[in-house]
């Protein structure tokens, strides 16, 4: 059997008489531009307010006109619509009084305690029998309903671990213990234990504190050092820089032996009698001097490019903050082809 309309028709003139107040104001200023200069805008602003009100009006009449006529989820959209325009409990009240009629339980419930937390005296025994009544229908099917808000708003619920929605969340759970747990970007999560009773709903309110800020990256670690070659200078020459100095000594060596074999020629010929033999030992001491004097010069040359190539490696093998400064010093090699040295020579600090 369908509720009388009367206590409708109350909170009508409840709601009705908060937004013709709430108007009030704005019909009560004056029509022409105020003097002050200051606020040139504010009519703007006051005429906003009056068409949000007569449109919340509208709305409000046209949900009375729904439910009076039988149509509560049209009322209820109605009602929905005043609400965002001009809020008032009131509305609260109407909608739940439409879900109730309608048969929906949870939403009239959710709706009437929704109305009886803004602490409003108008009908407040007759609310709380209401809620008590759908309460005990509830807990007949085995479900009650649960709200949970959270400070500050907007945090991900989690209710056993499903996440179920974003607070303030009302919805029926069954009977007996969970586990609640919100969660918020820059927030540490808050997390809680609850026993839904059968016969009544339950309001549960959570803070969640800010995060601490993140610690500060590690600073990375100093590079390692260069590696040690702990070897002696001999045993850091590589083989190609003996290889070469060999064959440069060996050059050398020979050009030595040439360059004594020519004197011996050139000997011979000044002390040859017989011309024929002078000119003999003369050209072959002419001989020795030019091969003397390639194996000399390939010697040196070979002999100074292994010499600097062991330089390298030796100077290679230590560490760049142990390399022998150079302090001004210089490395000297070379080659002398003169009537008192032919060789190769190198000077210098090592």
């Amino acid at each position: 059997m369908r509720k009388p309309v009367a206590p409708l028709a109350l909170s009508c003139a409840f709601a009705v008489g908060t937004i013709l107040a709430a108007g009030a104001p704005a019909s009560a200023q004056p029509a022409k531009k105020p003097r002050e200069v200051e606020a040139p805008s504010a009519p703007a602003p006051l005429a906003e307010s009056e068409a949000r009100v007569e449109r919340a009006k509208e709305l409000y009449e046209q949900a009375a006109q729904a439910y009076a006529a039988r149509k509560n989820f049209e009322a209820i959209e109605l009602f929905r619509q005043s609400g965002a325009l001009e809020p008032s409990p009131l509305l609260s009240y109407n909608m739940a009084l439409a879900y109730e009629e309608a048969g929906d339980l949870r939403n009239a419930l959710k709706y009437f305690r929704e109305y009886a937390s803004a602490g409003n005296p108008e009908a407040a025994d007759e609310v709380e029998a209401r809620i008590s009544k759908l309460e005990s229908k509830l807990g007949k099917l085995g479900i009650q309903q649960l709200t949970v808000k959270s400070n500050p708003a907007g945090a991900t619920l989690a209710v056993d671990g499903v996440p179920v929605g974003v607070t303030p969340y009302t919805a029926e759970f069954t009977h007996g213990a969970h586990t609640l747990k919100v969660s918020m970007s820059g927030y540490t999560e808050t997390e809680a234990s609850i026993d839904l009773p059968t016969d009544r709903s339950l309001d549960v309110a959570l803070t969640l504190n800010e995060a601490p800020p993140p610690p500060k990256p590690a600073p990375p670690p100093p590079p390692p050092p260069p590696p040690r070659d702990d070897r002696s200078a001999f045993e850091r020459i590589e083989p190609l820089s003996w290889g070469l100095m060999g064959v440069g000594v060996g050059a050398l060596t020979a050009g030595v032996v040439f360059e004594l074999s020519r004197a011996g020629s050139a000997e011979d010929a000044r002390n040859a009698e017989d011309p024929i033999e002078a000119a003999e030992a003369e050209g072959a001491a002419d001989s020795k001097r030019t091969t003397s004097v390639l194996l000399l010069g390939a010697g040196g040359a070979f002999a100074i490019t292994g010499a600097v190539l062991a330089i390298l490696d030796v100077s290679r093998g230590n560490p760049p903050e142990q390399a022998r400064p150079s302090g001004g010093k210089r490395t000297n090699a070379g080659l002398s082809l003169t009537p008192g040295f032919r060789g190769a020579y190198v000077t210098g600090s090592f």
